[in-house]
């Protein structure tokens, strides 16, 4: 965004090797340490996604995969791209598996974030005054814990950066659900945003009916 990646992949930092090797790599190949999400942060057992919908208009683009992530528990995500300037990111955990379910964020090492756990959000606070606000604004409460985080751009070299996950329990069969907008905005202070699902909003039909408000002003979604 106006030219800075704020969420980096994580990257390799090495390939092959013996199992000292191997060790080094497969932290960077952690579920966890990639913006998904995951079950008692366990890695996923399937990548097998497969799209449900990708629509494209002047001012909402809305792409909806399902990939069968763990035992009994498949991860539906929605992205929606409103007005070209923001995104909703809708995360469905559907199946009868319980435990702890997350979704997990990565930041770029000098982004020197704020953690709002009041708020369930957090953004960076660049200096230039081009940032990111990442804030959870589901109905259920969650927990935002930080994580480990590193990132690894060269080969043996890595850097250590912010990490964090929306986290929250699942008890039952009942689908849990994740929404997550990402705003980038101009300036240190972030917006104030909220968001409302109409009487006629239905996640298990695909109908989405929801209204996301930033600083006072709303924006009706309707799929």
């Amino acid at each position: 965004m106006k030219g800075r990646n704020f969420t980096p992949d994580a990257g390799c930092y090495v390939y092959a090797g013996d199992s000292s090797i191997m060790k080094l790599r497969d932290w960077y190949r952690q579920t966890r340490v990639h913006s998904t999400l995951t079950l008692n942060n366990a890695n996923m057992v399937i990548t097998k996604a497969a799209q449900q919908q990708w629509k494209t208009t002047k001012d909402l683009d809305v792409l909806t995969y399902t990939n069968p992530s763990y035992a009994q528990l498949d991860h539906q995500r929605t992205v929606l791209f409103v007005d070209h300037k923001y995104f909703v990111i809708i995360d469905r955990a559907i199946g009868e598996a319980t435990g702890t379910t997350g979704v997990h964020f990565q930041l770029k090492e000098n982004s020197n974030p704020v953690f709002d756990t009041q708020q369930q959000r957090v953004y960076t606070t660049y200096g230039d005054g081009n940032n990111l606000l990442i804030q959870n604004l589901g109905n259920e409460p969650v927990s935002l814990k930080e994580e480990e985080g590193k990132v690894s751009y060269s080969y043996r070299q890595e850097l250590k950066r912010p990490a964090f996950v929306f986290e929250k329990s699942k008890q039952g069969a009942a689908p849990q659900i994740f929404i997550t907008v990402l705003y980038p905005f101009s300036g240190s202070k972030p917006p104030v945003i909220s968001l409302k699902e109409e009487p006629d909003n239905s996640f298990d039909a695909g109908s989405l009916r929801l209204v996301v408000t930033v600083d006072g002003k709303s924006r009706h979604i309707s799929l």
